[in-house]
């Protein structure tokens, strides 16, 4: 009887650990099998993994705009050839596409030097980074000049492909009016307009001859959700009204006069835009888009 009680308890204990060691050993093996062994290169795959609790000893100071975004992990690796040439390889999963479009766009500047690798990707002197499904890829070496360049490119395609990610672009950046400004598309995952309560934002930027201004977009999964944004923006903004489809005039005393229009799950607008007439203007071209 007492061997029985033992037994009973020695094999969960034996499970547990088996999985333990699995889980264990599956870390090891994604992490090595996300980057390619490429010709002519010496691979160092770093043995540990960062996550959301010990980002901030690899990148301490960027490491809260990273967790913003919902940062799972981070895998590096170094590309090592008879050249001299080391290239750091950092790959930074997130939740979502959305989160991982989020991150890039915060790092990305309209007036960089875009390249097709994985969804988009950019290139300066001695540094790449590109958007590659739930991955944010940035690479970089000390080293200068073309060849260095070249070397970057080449190693980014091979992580791209090994990958296997699809060549996502946020659906959502469909509804917004044309006209939009090149690469000016970003993803806010929370605290839009300094408010915590509007999230999971995109916005783009736009310029006419009357001035600059930003429209807005907000998807959620259901109405209700959007509906209670928008309440709380206007209890905020000490304004009371029946929410319900239609046209919204918002006087926000820190953003200034904000022209939202609200359909079913999706609400839009336009912001930091002085001119009455161009907000009517675009509200009508989001409304459309809808």
């Amino acid at each position: 009887m007492k061997f029985y009680k033992m037994k009973r308890l020695f094999v969960p204990v034996v499970l547990f650990l088996i999985c333990c060691s699995l889980n264990l050993s599956e870390g090891a093996i994604e992490s090595e099998s996300l980057f390619p062994d490429i010709k002519g290169w010496r691979l160092t795959v770093t043995e540990r993994v960062y996550g959301p609790s010990d980002l901030w000893d690899i990148i301490d100071g960027a490491a809260d705009t990273y967790l913003g975004y919902s940062f799972l992990d981070l895998h590096l690796a170094d590309y090592e050839n008879d050249a001299g040439f080391n290239v750091r390889v950092e790959l930074y999963r997130h939740n979502s596409f959305e989160n991982t479009f989020g991150i890039y766009t915060t790092e990305r500047s309209p007036d960089y030097h875009f390249i097709d690798i994985g969804s988009q990707g950019y290139i300066e002197q001695g540094a790449l980074n590109f958007l590659c499904g739930y991955y944010y890829v940035k690479m970089t070496c000390l080293n200068q000049g073309d060849e260095v360049q070249n070397s970057l490119i080449e190693i980014a395609k091979s992580i791209d492909k090994k990958l296997k990610q699809e060549k996502n672009w946020p659906v959502v950046l469909q509804l917004f009016p044309p006209g939009k400004l090149l690469n000016s598309e970003r993803y806010f995952a929370e605290n839009f307009l300094g408010l915590e309560f509007l999230h999971s934002v995109f916005m783009a930027d736009y310029s006419k001859e009357e001035g600059e201004f930003q429209v807005f977009v907000i998807k959620t999964e259901n109405p209700e959700d959007v509906r209670e944004m928008l309440k709380r923006y206007l209890e905020f903004t000490k304004q009371t009204c029946e929410i319900s489809d239609g046209l919204f005039k918002i006087h926000d005393p820190y953003n200034g006069d904000i022209d939202i229009i609200l359909k079913g799950n999706t609400m839009g607008g336009i912001i930091n835009c002085e001119v009455e007439s161009l907000r009517s203007e675009f509200i009508g071209l989001l409304e459309k888009k809808l």
